[in-house]
């Protein structure tokens, strides 16, 4: 067959194997999708490390990309997350308004309402939140139903307009009450009892809510939501001035708190009434068992309450210096939680950013792809793959002598730079892996006579670097654990979410072995160290290309 001819077909085979992997691709994507979105209510944070596991979502077209970012944005939503730089909402909600898919239509128009609301543009959410209340009219979904009425009352609650804000919780519980979905009774119950407490009528209403909620969590044997309730009712009568109902029900929320931020919230509330009745040793008391949980902690929010209740218990003193220091502490925790929070937009909207650029050089290097013909590719697929064994068959043992002979450089390498007389880490896990043992014993498979038996050869040197005589980690583990300050069993209990790969590098790492040197020990490809690597950045949250070393010495606290 003549050449030129060969390499065409060659060129041809390459863009049928782009296109057969990136329909492989495609289904893969849809399958974690529709995986992703069966968890969103039950696991939401497992539903967007699913999505991120989607590298090139728009690939698939425009119908897969805005189904992937609705999905990402209602699990933002349902973790709590900000939502105020998420401007593709209205793209995707003029997307579903052009195309008239009603159920579509309606969830990113709820999304778009929940946007302008986390940028408290109340007008605007109200709008959004009602348009999507018609959309949803039809519809069975009672979780997006139920959830329009409730933030539609929490936006009248926010303007004290209280019969309006009533009006659609109740709303809510006919919905919820359908499905019989407890939990989000419970919530709604609660945010009545709020509605009341803040309308301070004169009936029992605010506390007959309060406990509806509790008994429902009571039935289900939910003590998170118990201890939710209690709390909720503690600070409620706290504001209210209502201070031996908000003493008795932090005390009842006491047992049912398994965070130490729940505590520390009780204490500041049981804190804060001792003061304000006069006890001021009693409430002492309290918030030195907060400052207590918050020990090495430093966590700005429990620490600007703590301030907010020791200014009080000074004022009350008349020891106003000290209490205008407290101020000065609350203001300082207060602009550090400010901080925070617009630090968190900024990276986000620098991960929106890398995005679009990554997904507009994806696109530029597809653009040749797409104008090859199903027709074309049947005709020619018998061809192809008899000139893949050709190829295959010749190239097989030349490709297996090259891997062989680049062993064999890369351990040679390693044996040059081994030292007996230096008594490093490093050298130390050169010898467990029997460096020059193996270096030797590859040097004689290597004769010239044997060249030409390239899977032969192949094979004698992975059974000599990879076989029975293979690296003792244990050994290895036990080694560094008494150089480096118990640094492998450390870092075990400190980072749980690295797999058993990960682990050992970052442990080969610290003892300063290069990525060649790595690859070398483990039997991975220098690629492959370096991607597990970045897996391991962004894991544990190093920015960049941060030095690793650096970062387990500081933040396991290693003695160098």
């Amino acid at each position: 067959m003549h050449k030129k001819t060969l390499n065409h077909l060659f060129a041809f085979l390459v863009l049928l194997l782009i296109i057969l992997s990136s329909c492989d691709s495609y289904k893969k994507d849809k399958e974690t999708l529709r995986q992703a979105e069966s968890l969103i209510f039950d696991e939401p944070d497992r539903t967007l490390q699913l999505l991120d596991s989607i590298y090139y979502p728009q690939d698939p077209g425009k119908d897969f990309y805005y189904h992937y970012t609705l999905v990402q944005l209602l699990a933002k939503y349902r973790c709590n997350q900000d939502l105020s730089q998420d401007s593709i909402i209205f793209q995707l909600k003029e997307y579903y308004v052009n195309k008239n898919d009603i159920e579509n239509m309606a969830l990113s128009t709820f999304l778009a309402g929940c946007v302008l609301q986390n940028r408290k543009q109340s007008n605007g959410a109200m709008s959004e939140y009602k348009k999507a209340e018609e959309y949803s009219k039809n519809l069975e979904n009672n979780y997006l139903k139920g959830q329009i009425q409730v933030n539609i009352g929490d936006l009248y609650y926010k303007q004290y307009l209280m019969n309006e804000a009533l009006e659609r919780y109740r709303n809510a519980i006919k919905i919820y009450e359908e499905s019989n979905d407890y939990k989000r009774i419970i919530s709604v119950y609660d945010k009545l009892g709020n509605a009341y407490q803040i309308k301070n009528t004169n009936d029992d209403s605010a506390q007959l809510y309060y406990y509806m909620a509790l008994d429902l969590a009571k039935k289900h044997n939910d003590n998170h939501e118990i201890g939710f309730i209690y709390r909720n009712m503690g600070t409620a009568y706290l504001s209210s001035g209502n201070l031996d109902k908000s003493y008795y029900y932090n005390i009842e929320a006491l047992p049912y708190s398994e965070k130490d931020t729940e505590k520390t919230l009780i204490y500041t509330n049981i804190a804060t009434i001792y003061q304000i009745k006069g006890n001021i040793d009693s409430a002492i008391i309290y918030v030195n068992k907060a400052v207590a949980l918050d020990k090495g902690k430093s966590n700005p929010f429990i620490q600007r309450n703590v301030s907010k209740v020791l200014s009080r218990i000074e004022e009350a003193n008349k020891n106003y210096k000290k209490a205008l220091g407290h101020d000065k502490d609350y203001m300082q925790y207060l602009y550090k939680i400010l901080d925070d929070k617009n630090q968190e937009k900024i990276i986000e909207v620098e991960k929106k950013f890398s995005f679009e650029q990554m997904k507009n050089e994806n696109s530029r290097l597809h653009i040749k792809e797409q104008n090859i013909t199903i027709t074309c590719l049947v005709l020619s697929l018998v061809i192809i793959i008899l000139i893949i064994i050709f190829f295959w068959i010749q190239a097989k043992d030349k490709r297996a002598l090259n891997d062989a002979e680049k062993k064999a450089y890369q351990m040679k390498l390693l044996a040059d730079s081994y030292d007996k007389e230096k008594s490093s880490m490093r050298n130390i896990i050169l010898d467990h892996f029997n460096i020059l043992k193996k270096t030797a014993l590859i040097d004689a498979y290597m004769r010239d006579e044997e060249k030409k038996q390239g899977q032969k050869i192949l094979k004698k040197v992975n059974e000599t670097v990879y076989g029975k005589d293979c690296f003792d980690w244990d050994k290895t583990f036990e080694t560094l654990n008494h150089l480096y300050d118990n640094m492998v069993n450390k870092m075990k209990v400190k980072y749980p979410e690295l797999d058993e790969s990960e682990f050992k590098i970052c442990c080969l790492t610290y003892a300063e072995l290069n990525n060649t040197e790595i690859s070398i020990i483990m039997g991975f490809k220098v690629n492959t160290v370096q991607a597990k690597k970045y897996s391991v950045r962004k894991k544990l949250g190093i920015h960049g290309y941060g030095n690793l070393i650096e970062f387990f010495r500081e933040d396991m606290d290693l003695k160098v």
